[in-house]
């Protein structure tokens, strides 16, 4: 590949989008149709490979655009014009969380398959950045190799996104952030929140809870409880989710259990920690298990997708529309044979939370 001449041809290709968006008054809205039609002969797959990237650092231009971002194993953006931009998402083993967007944007499939799950959020009771309510799947359809998707900004198209193959790379011709929709919020099961806590002092809280877990159960406990009475409800889930697989112990589950018992709204917040954490033991399980098939994958995938008996039967509904049937508890039995005694037994217990228990998986047809 010639870096250069290909290059330049994407930077035109943005600049015939960027002119065509401006008839538009630059709109959000209408900025996923106006990329849709001008990307529809235009082949991005060379961008897929990681190789091909890094041989785009030798272009000055987009040296100078690298910044830090932990959003996937390895983020690349190799356009930035000021309205819009094109970022690279390759994904090696790592898992976000259900979000919504505060930009639109058409997303590029350029390697390997992926589970999306698109979610509608009922709110019922409002906490200053923190929302109580319920999460149920509105649409599931895997994301094939080659394929291209439309994403919507705000809050009306929150999505999950569950990598089958490794690596999957994506490519997203996205606008800059839009002010007027807010800020991103991240969904858990009867939760909705934004990391706006996520700043260096919470950071150091949890590392130094991590050095006192190491050292002194006592004043980890101690200096535990006092961060969880100061703090505000978001600040408090946040810190548990990081903290839950250290607390979900025999040995410490009296510490989340206290908590929980403070209030109906800390119980709550309990209640999501625990199907957070074990929405991702099942991601982690599919991505690490050696030996797993991709319909196994996709089974656990739909397990963590959905955190009921009703929200997994709406996925594999929707899978099936669309060709991809699933043999859900064939796949389930499957997996399970092919985890450690002690994966065995957490899986089991996870699955009793998720609504599928081994004795439902036994009889699930």
């Amino acid at each position: 590949m010639n870096v250069k001449a290909y290059y330049e041809s994407i930077q035109d290709l943005m600049a015939t989008i960027e002119a065509k968006w401006q008839t538009a008054n630059f709109d959000a809205e209408a900025f996923p149709e106006i990329v849709w039609e001008k990307t529809t002969n235009f082949d991005l797959s060379p961008l897929g490979e990681v190789s091909n990237q890094m041989r785009l650092l030798e272009l000055a231009g987009v040296r100078q655009q690298q910044h830090r971002s932990t959003f996937s194993d390895l983020h690349f953006q190799i356009f930035h014009n000021g309205r819009f931009m094109i970022e690279i998402l390759n994904w090696w083993g790592q898992h976000v969380n259900v979000h919504d967007h505060d930009f639109s944007a058409v997303q590029f499939q350029l390697k390997g398959d992926a589970l999306n799950v698109e979610y509608e959020f009922t709110s019922e009771e409002t906490h200053g950045a923190l929302h109580f309510g319920r999460l149920l799947p509105k649409h599931a359809e895997v994301w094939e190799e080659g394929g291209r998707s439309i994403v919507r900004p705000g809050r009306v198209a929150p999505h999950g996104v569950f990598h089958i193959g490794e690596p999957t790379t994506s490519l997203l011709i996205r606008t800059t952030p839009t002010p007027r929709y807010g800020a991103q919020l991240n969904y858990f099961p009867g939760l909705a929140a934004h990391y706006y806590v996520s700043n260096d002092i919470h950071r150091k809280k949890l590392t130094g809870l991590g050095l006192l877990a190491r050292s002194s159960r006592a004043k980890f406990s101690e200096t535990l409880n006092r961060f969880l009475a100061s703090q505000s409800l978001s600040e408090n889930f946040f810190m548990l989710i990081k903290l839950a697989p250290f607390l979900f112990t025999a040995e410490n589950s009296d510490l989340i259990c206290n908590y929980a018992e403070k209030g109906p709204n800390e119980r709550r917040i309990v209640e999501n920690v625990a199907f957070n954490t074990a929405i991702d033991f099942f991601k982690q399980l599919a991505t690490e298990t050696e030996g797993l098939t991709p319909s196994e994958k996709l089974a656990a995938y739909v397990l963590s997708a959905g955190h009921s008996r009703e929200a997994q039967e709406k996925i594999l509904a929707d899978l099936q529309k669309k060709d991809k049937a699933v043999s859900f508890a064939e796949d389930l039995r499957s997996i399970l044979k092919k985890v450690s005694a002690e994966q065995r037994s957490q899986a089991e217990g996870y699955m009793e939370l998720l609504g599928v228990g081994t004795t439902g998986v036994a009889n699930i047809a």
